[in-house]
């Protein structure tokens, strides 16, 4: 018979079966190193474990459903809202009903906390930015009979032929654009007035949890009116303890380096200063001979341009909780 614990009543090296259950079984297409795992999991603030399971027969894990919310009150949008971080059931045990169990007691859970909807992957700390695509559509299919709409599909982009942008030439941009100076207060409050204007919310908070970390390996590159902050793209490097997703997959490729979110200020918007900023970015990467993810984009004609192609495809997925 099924039975299934929630993570209060689980100790830490059971948690850790999670992560081989999946690298067993699908980590040749997305592994989880123990950084990752224990990041998004194990000390996730976020994660809720009354509403995280995992399911076991004869003793035996056989699948696991990982929730998260963000009831700081810092992002209003979110308030109201839950994520499925992860969800899986081994390929030997399907069709037992451990799947929907699984999922019927998480969302059950989160309803008790008030929640009104639940998203599949995207949240603060996420593994994936929707339903990874790779699976025959058979998570896909499962959720939507059990009311979740897709809304949607989104992307992660590779660049490993960096060919074409080795020639940019920067010598003509009208901005100055480079890293912040993690050591100047003044530029690291401009970039933080520059976001709170522009982008409130999840960037702002991001960028607040990355200036209160004293071992910073990723950094934000920058562009500048003068002393003023007029857009930013984040840069992500493996070798960080703070996960970020566009960096999970640095095992598979050459010296990875993760590229987004960007943003524009928004009076410096129709003017080109993305491209400019992408091109002296990538350039910069390039000649590192790094390859390059971006993740989480709709924007493939824009990323092509440099020569990016699709690495991978999700399609997001939410839930409303009916009263």
């Amino acid at each position: 018979m099924i039975e299934i614990k929630n993570f209060n009543n689980l100790s830490e090296p059971e948690l850790w079966q999670i992560k081989k259950i999946w690298n067993d079984e699908v980590g040749f297409i997305y592994p989880f190193d123990d950084k990752v795992f224990n990041h998004h999991v194990i000390n996730s603030k976020f994660l809720i474990k009354n509403a995280s399971f995992i399911a076991f027969l004869l003793d035996v894990p056989i699948g696991f459903i990982i929730a998260k919310t963000f009831d700081t009150g810092e992002i209003s949008a979110y308030r109201d809202r839950s994520w499925i971080s992860l969800f899986y059931v081994s390929k030997h045990y399907r069709k037992q009903g451990a799947g929907s169990l699984l999922l019927e007691k998480c969302l059950s859970e989160l309803k008790l906390l008030g929640k009104k909807e639940c998203f599949i992957g995207q949240d603060i700390g996420n593994f994936f930015p929707g339903v990874p695509c790779d699976f025959d559509a058979l998570t896909e299919n499962f959720l939507s009979k059990r009311g979740f709409k897709s809304f949607g599909c989104t992307h992660d982009l590779i660049l490993k032929n960096k060919d074409m942008i080795k020639g940019i030439d920067n010598s003509n941009f009208r901005y100055e654009y480079r890293f912040l100076n993690v050591s100047s207060d003044n530029e690291k409050k401009s970039l933080l007035s520059f976001m709170e204007r522009n982008f409130p919310g999840r960037w702002t908070y991001e960028l607040n949890e990355y200036l209160k970390n004293e071992t910073m390996f990723d950094n934000y590159y920058l562009a500048f009116d003068k002393e003023k902050v007029i857009g930013f793209v984040r840069v992500n490097e493996p070798k960080n303890e703070n996960v970020s997703y566009n960096i999970t997959w640095a095992n598979r490729f050459n010296n990875l380096v993760g590229i987004g979110p960007l943003g524009i200020d928004i009076d410096y918007r129709g003017k080109d200063i993305s491209k400019e900023m992408m091109d002296s970015i990538l350039k910069e990467s390039a000649l590192n001979n790094r390859d390059i993810l971006i993740d989480w984009t709709s924007l493939l004609a824009y990323y092509q341009q440099y020569g990016f192609e699709v690495w991978k495809v999700y399609t997001k997925m939410k839930l409303d909780f009916i009263d």
